[in-house]
């Protein structure tokens, strides 16, 4: 095993979701100041928050299945606070993809009402 490869593996799971969080931090942070003057901007930027949130989640499914694991080195309530981040997480997710199915509606040309009914059936 080269230095690189013993470096990697003594990388611990919390190390490894802590970065990969701050990661999607940035990255929505990035997201947020995205253009949002037309319909468009609003659903190239509801798209990509709904990734970033979507991330954000599994990443929180990776700390939550590590500290229910054998390998778990914390206490259970660590887990339990995982699992809330990763179920508000995916909540987010839904809501910025529902958001962008909002704007495609009013781009193609639907009004306000329909446009939400359509958002909230997907």
């Amino acid at each position: 095993m080269d230095t690189t490869d013993q470096r990697a593996a003594d990388v611990t799971v919390p190390t490894l979701v802590r970065r990969a969080l701050q990661r999607c931090a940035a990255q929505y942070d990035h997201a947020q100041r995205m253009p949002r003057r037309t319909h468009a901007d609003n659903i190239t930027r509801a798209e990509r928050i709904a990734a970033v949130c979507d991330r954000e989640s599994r990443w929180y499914g990776v700390l939550h299945r590590w500290a229910y694991s054998p390998q778990g080195t914390v206490p259970l309530v660590f887990g339990q606070a995982a699992i809330r981040a990763e179920s508000c997480a995916m909540s987010d997710a839904r809501f910025w993809a529902d958001s962008a199915a909002y704007h495609r509606a009013r781009l193609a040309g639907h009004d306000h009402e329909q446009a939400e009914i359509g958002a909230w059936s997907t």
